[in-house]
């Protein structure tokens, strides 16, 4: 239902039209067969009995879901609609057949009752054959209007950068570009081999968000990133912008994190993918979880650790007794973990 949903009455129009055209033609020939039985009145009777029944059909799922609600509504509408409804629909036509001449048999009811779905199984099955064709030629117009929006200087500007050493990961380097009251970010890609992919949308890179501010955390053993970004000024013009970061200048500093009883604060923000926690279990063995967990949903205009991270009491469980950052070295070709203990 979802993907019906997303395509537009734009779409689903030629596709209704395409439906009917194959529909007239497959009646027209399917009255010329029963003329030849001599049976082209029953046949009459029982198509134009298809539309009542069809809403016939539809309440019977409808109905009941209604009058149950809540949750099992779905469930009871559901079953309906796979067990009670092919029984209604098709034992309808047979009956309505046999009632209005005793010579249309139940074979030949059944076969009009099938016919009859055709206006809505022929712009079902197109829109599910021609989905990914939609969605690649949506993000292509996308992706041409992005391309047209005017040039100008990036709307940010970096307001922190600094340079970590971390145990095992290395030196890295951490920025902040805080954007000015009334841009709108929409979208920020990174270049890699010549080609742009976007880098915002991911819980696990060196790049989050905090709604329209945007902080990096950076291998300096990697390729310095070039960047492109496409944002809305206060008049809601789209503009885009390109520019290549610069490591940040002076010594590096020990990433050191500050431990309480309640919480830890961090040096820099950093994605959330890439950091885990780890708690020991009553009578057990320590284990490293993501803050995200398996299956999470975040929200990737949102997806940095803050600076102050508190967590909740875990029954059964101790406080966090470590802090540990992945990062992807390049240059190692290698995932590299730095863990931090609470002291």
């Amino acid at each position: 239902m979802q993907m019906l949903g997303a395509i537009p009455i734009g779409i689903w129009a030629p596709l209704l039209g395409l439906g009917l055209a194959v529909c007239a033609g497959v009646w027209l020939g399917e009255r010329k067969a029963f003329a030849r039985r001599g049976k082209v009145a029953a046949w009459r009777w029982v198509r134009l009995a298809t539309l009542p029944i069809l809403a016939a059909t539809a309440a019977v799922a409808w109905l009941p879901a209604q009058a149950v609600g809540g949750p099992e509504a779905l469930a009871v509408f559901y079953l309906c609609l796979l067990f009670v409804c092919p029984v209604v629909y098709f034992g309808l036509h047979v009956w309505l057949g046999r009632w209005v001449s005793p010579a249309l048999i139940g074979g030949e009811s059944l076969g009009i009752a099938a016919t009859g779905l055709l206006p809505i199984a022929v712009p079902v099955a197109a829109a599910h054959l021609l989905q990914p064709w939609y969605f690649e030629a949506r993000a292509a117009v996308a992706e041409a209007g992005r391309l047209r929006a005017p040039v100008r200087p990036r709307p940010h500007r970096i307001v922190d950068e600094r340079r970590f050493l971390l145990p095992e990961i290395g030196e890295v380097w951490a920025e902040h570009w805080l954007a000015p009251g009334g841009v709108r970010v929409e979208r920020i890609e990174s270049r890699h081999g010549g080609e742009f992919s976007r880098a915002d949308d991911s819980s696990g890179g060196g790049l989050c968000r905090a709604g329209d501010d945007v902080y990096l955390f950076w291998s300096a053993a990697a390729p310095t990133p070039h960047w492109r970004m496409f944002w809305r000024d206060e008049s809601g013009e789209l503009l885009q912008s390109e520019w290549t970061s610069q490591p940040a200048a002076g010594p590096a500093e020990h990433f050191e994190l500050r431990w309480s009883d309640a919480g830890l604060r961090l040096p820099a923000r950093i994605p959330l993918g890439m950091v885990a926690l780890a708690r020991v279990p009553d009578g057990g063995a320590e284990s490293f979880d993501g803050l995200l967990g398996p299956g999470a949903v975040y929200d990737p205009l949102d997806n940095c650790l803050p600076l102050d991270l508190r967590w909740p009491a875990k029954p059964g469980w101790s406080a966090p007794q470590a802090l540990r950052i992945a990062q992807w070295r390049i240059d190692l070709q290698a995932m590299r973990f730095a863990t931090f203990r609470r002291p």
